[in-house]
């Protein structure tokens, strides 16, 4: 395959948007990396002048304080992993604390769910952990040799260069792309490795050029690829896709407001700096035996007594206009971020909650970020079905808990709710009794172990609970003490 072919792009792709969204919230070395994106040369400008003003920026992170604050409101109650009664996820739970490079999976959703929020969409795939373009002949011979080890790749979204859907939507290939820079040893000339990789529901075929340093990519240039078969075919590429709804695409929505307070902050300062500064008036008698006058920033000036110097000061009023626009634009970006909480469909079934929790419908921002938490859910639960088609287990009804705000409901609360069961038989549904207690035990052990957090799970499901009648029956003649 030719890397002209390699090199096309999807259409959809902005990368040059996407990598300044990522610019603007991580800040610091990001952000001076692509520092003329963002501090523009003006017209005439002196080279010397925008040198300058490039090298003195700075930048108040408002969008990193608020995506920090989501994210650790999201995950404050971590992320937990159960199964349906029968079902063997021992498997689950021991990947789910190491996916690869000693990562868990919490630990990269995370990190995952930020990227999403700030360039619309997160990456993953869920790969062996040994590829071979020869697997064994059946799944038996596959796992003897330890070839059902999986784990979890990321990629970064500029890093997914095109991809197609078959007619029903789902994902049919995808294509990544990575560079990256090596030497074989502390000998070697630095060498660059240019690699593509196409995932197919069948397999990943690897296409990879290597150069030199100096050397440039030709896009006539013929590479064969190499292919490695999945054990099974799983009809879908492993890969995960986890992307918000547009109207929670967090930068994409703050984006021109935090741009353009970096640029009036920068113009206040910039301008500042060039005209408020304090020039010393000396008045001397005799000038004749004093060195000429001098002015400028830094230094000072001389005159005689009977002489006048006025001197002007640069006019304020821009500066005040700043400010105000600043304190404006710092306003409409808190605006945004509460409009993008209160716009969410505020009701029990977009959010996936029972109705009890009349309270928290009234917290927008709690309500949007279940909505991120249920995001987070649903592509934790993908990449769980990927893995265990992998291994080819059967069908597991997976319950991932946790990822949800529960300020509004305390352990108190629950209990309370619990109470009013017990006089009133909840609302006559057993799958919502087993659920409390299920929401109760995630409250009041935040931190207990998945295997035991799967027994008490499997407990609650083999318990009986009475029914809202035999309960009435109960509490209308109570047993005699005895």
């Amino acid at each position: 395959m030719k890397i002209e072919q390699l090199q096309r792009r999807n259409k959809a792709i902005n990368q040059s948007l996407v990598e300044d969204y990522w610019a603007l919230y991580a800040g610091g070395e990001q952000l001076g990396r692509r520092i003329d994106s963002f501090i523009p040369r003006n017209p005439a400008e002196p080279a010397d002048v925008w040198a300058r003003r490039k090298r003195d920026w700075h930048h108040i992170n408002y969008s990193q304080s608020i995506l920090t604050l989501f994210s650790g409101m999201v995950f404050e109650d971590g992320l937990k992993i159960s199964a349906s009664d029968g079902d063997d996820i021992e498997w689950a739970t021991k990947w789910a604390a190491d996916v690869g490079n000693g990562a868990s999976l919490q630990d990269v959703v995370e990190e995952q769910f930020t990227k999403a929020l700030v360039k619309g969409r997160a990456i993953w795939v869920v790969e062996p952990m040994r590829l071979t373009d020869a697997p064994p002949a059946d799944l038996a011979a596959w796992h003897a040799q330890g070839l059902d080890g999986f784990r979890l790749v990321t990629y970064e979204a500029e890093e997914v260069v095109d991809w197609q859907h078959d007619e029903s939507g789902a994902l049919r290939w995808i294509l990544v792309y990575r560079c990256s820079r090596e030497r074989a040893s502390v000998a070697d000339e630095p060498r660059v490795r240019h690699e593509w990789r196409e995932y197919t529901g069948a397999g990943v075929t690897v296409y990879s050029h290597t150069l030199n340093e100096e050397e440039r990519l030709d896009p006539t240039t013929e590479i064969s690829g190499e292919t490695f078969r999945f054990p099974l075919d799983l009809g879908a590429p492993p890969v995960v896709v986890m992307a918000p709804p547009p109207h929670l695409w967090f930068m994409n929505l703050v984006y021109s407001v935090q741009r353009e307070l970096f640029a009036l902050s920068n113009a206040k300062n910039f301008q500042m700096r060039r005209t408020c500064y304090v020039v010393p008036l000396f008045k001397v008698i005799d000038k004749d035996n004093n060195p000429p006058a001098m002015d400028g920033e830094g230094r000072f000036i001389y005159c005689h007594p009977d002489e006048t110097l006025e001197w002007p000061t640069p006019p304020t009023e821009v500066l005040t206009y700043i400010q105000s626009d600043v304190k404006t634009l710092k306003d409409e970006l808190f605006r945004i971020t509460h409009q993008m909480a209160s716009g969410v469909e505020n009701n029990a079934a977009s959010v996936g909650r029972s109705g009890l929790s009349k309270r928290a419908d009234q917290d927008p921002t709690n309500t949007m970020l279940r909505r991120y938490g249920k995001m987070v859910r649903d592509a934790v639960e993908q990449t769980l079905n990927i893995a265990a088609a992998i291994r080819n287990v059967p069908r597991i009804d997976w319950a991932v808990s946790g990822l949800d705000v529960n300020a509004d409901l305390s352990a108190e609360d629950l209990m309370g709710i619990l109470g009013q069961e017990a006089l009133f038989g909840g609302l006559g549904s057993v799958t919502w009794s087993r659920e409390i207690r299920k929401r109760v035990s995630d409250t009041t052990l935040p931190n207990v172990r998945p295997n035991l957090r799967t027994q008490i799970y499997s407990e609650i499901d083999g318990a009986e609970f009475p029914s809202a009648v035999e309960l009435g029956k109960l509490n209308a003649n109570p047993p005699p003490n005895g």
